[in-house]
């Protein structure tokens, strides 16, 4: 089981980022306790993984060293949105480096959760970063909002269902299920 998932709740007047995750890592083996989510070091942004370690820490760590190294991007000059395009850069660069690869080892087997605060928009904004096979590339895509708060999921796709039925779930017992299309923006049905 890999899964992760994010969204922004609203407490009272207060919006709050929240990020979770299971903490099996693979790739070859399997260990119960590591580390999905990682606090990148400009700390108003967060990047996660669901799927092969061995492609999302290397990816994940570099990130993280290149925000680091990068005064426009660890001083918060950067915005959010544009770090979201630099991520990307660091991604599509890293995955040019992959040579010998064995057999289809060489196509990246891991989603990413990458979001945190925007100071020009004055608010949280997450992005769904996935590899697609189609363009060679890694994209990112909003994340559905739900009356206004963004939230996603991401893994594997029997638990990303039972992750979506269940947030359904909620909201039909809140009573807000009725209106799910209309407080809904970047719609991802639900499966």
């Amino acid at each position: 089981m890999t899964i992760a998932a994010a969204w922004v709740r609203t407490l009272r007047n207060c919006k709050e980022l929240i990020v979770v995750s299971d903490s099996r890592l693979n790739g070859g083996m399997k260990m119960d306790c590591g580390q999905k989510i990682i606090t990148l070091p400009r700390s108003d942004a967060f990047i996660c993984f669901a799927g092969d370690t061995s492609w999302a820490y290397p990816l994940m760590h570099q990130v993280a060293s290149a925000i680091d190294i990068y005064d426009r991007c660890s001083s918060r000059a950067q915005d959010i949105k544009e770090l979201k395009t630099h991520i990307l850069k660091i991604f599509e660069r890293l995955r040019e480096q992959i040579h010998d690869a064995i057999g289809d080892m060489d196509i990246p087997d891991a989603k990413f959760i990458f979001g945190g605060y925007s100071w020009i928009r004055k608010k949280f904004i997450i992005w769904h970063i996935t590899y697609q096979k189609s363009t060679n590339s890694f994209r990112a895509d909003p994340a559905r909002e739900i009356y206004g708060s963004p939230v996603v999921f991401t893994g594997d796709e029997e638990h990303v269902i039972v992750a979506n039925a269940m947030l359904r779930e909620k909201l039909k017992s809140r009573g807000k299920l009725d209106n799910l299309e209309k407080g809904m923006k970047n719609t991802v049905k639900f499966e």
